[in-house]
């Protein structure tokens, strides 16, 4: 009777459910085939290696971005939902939109940053000799050049242009990439800023011309393309990917969530295949990435109050 009764208290409390055992699902709130679909594709395999399970990509695109983060705020708060944002969602709509209905900063769990590309600009094949030709026209004309976007980066990174060069550029919102370059080559919009993942091939087959990248330098992979801050000082704009979770999500699931991620974005053939994209690895855990969106969040605010520009209501 006593050996029972100690031998019970021997057994050792019931162990926590490991994570993952099932497949995740990764949430991605842009149209499949556009720069970002490209780089969440890549990125979800890898991940999904370090895991030990697959890594579903859900496209959820469409109301400012609301739809995706909307899917995972109302997911189940266990670690398997995940949202590949960038600082569109973070950093852009927060200040862009009056009611943006979220924190950036306390409505998710910051798993870590993920990646950063910049813009290429581009137009129909001969529409343009060069970039500056571009500039020309928008400052002699007010609306006289049309720029396709998709998404708040692109679409404040527009204004932003306009009040640096002191033209006015006419924005166009687009779904989607593929619309993008579709009117593109009907001569239906005049320039646009997409990925280089998007960009690079259809350059390559002198389906569109590249006229300029919005990073700080000239890309490697496009060295004879000048960056727009070569003619418009001070002109600089990337797009970064991080992963966020679930708010409640346990913090056991996240820890094995940040190492996969370490060890993904450490991985030289992932490395490798980021780079092909014009995709960058950055590297920041939770409270750096936090940081990343609280200096954007600074960053884009100024842009919007130096171009006297007023946040929409939704």
């Amino acid at each position: 009777m006593l050996c029972l009764m100690f031998c019970s208290y021997a057994v050792p409390p019931a162990q926590a459910e490991e994570f993952p055992t099932r497949p995740l699902r990764l949430i991605v709130p842009y149209t499949a085939g556009g720069a970002l679909d490209n780089i969440a594709r890549i990125f979800a395999e890898a991940l999904g290696k370090n895991l030990g399970q697959s890594v579903v990509v859900e496209n959820r695109p469409g109301g400012n971005n609301l739809i995706a983060t909307r899917a995972l705020q109302s997911s189940s708060p266990d670690g398997y939902t995940l949202m590949l944002t960038t600082n569109g969602t973070m950093s852009i709509a927060p200040v862009l939109y009056a009611n943006t209905p979220y924190d950036p900063l306390k409505d998710f769990s910051h798993v870590g940053l993920v990646s950063s590309y910049p813009y290429v600009l581009v137009s129909k094949a001969g529409a343009f000799p060069d970039f500056a030709t571009v500039l020309q026209r928008a400052a002699a004309k007010p609306e006289s050049v049309s720029m396709a976007y998709t998404g708040h980066v692109k679409s404040l990174s527009v204004d932003w242009l306009s009040v640096l060069t002191q033209s006015k550029i006419l924005k166009v919102p687009y779904k989607g990439d593929n619309d993008v370059i579709s009117d593109l080559a009907g001569g239906r919009v005049d320039i646009a800023m997409i990925g280089p993942s998007v960009a690079m091939p259809l350059v390559t087959e002198k389906k569109l011309d590249a006229l300029a990248v919005t990073s700080k330098a000239r890309l490697p992979a496009l060295p004879d393309v000048p960056a727009v801050n070569e003619s418009v000082a001070g002109f600089q704009v990337d797009v970064w990917t991080g992963l966020v979770s679930h708010q409640k999500a346990p913090e056991a699931s996240l820890e094995v969530l940040r190492s996969a991620l370490t060890k993904t974005l450490q991985d030289p053939a992932f490395q490798e295949r980021l780079s092909q994209t014009g995709d960058t690895v950055l590297m920041g855990n939770g409270p750096a990435f936090q940081q990343r969106i609280a200096d954007d969040l600074a960053l884009w605010g100024k842009v919007m109050k130096d171009g006297g520009i007023q946040p929409i209501t939704q």
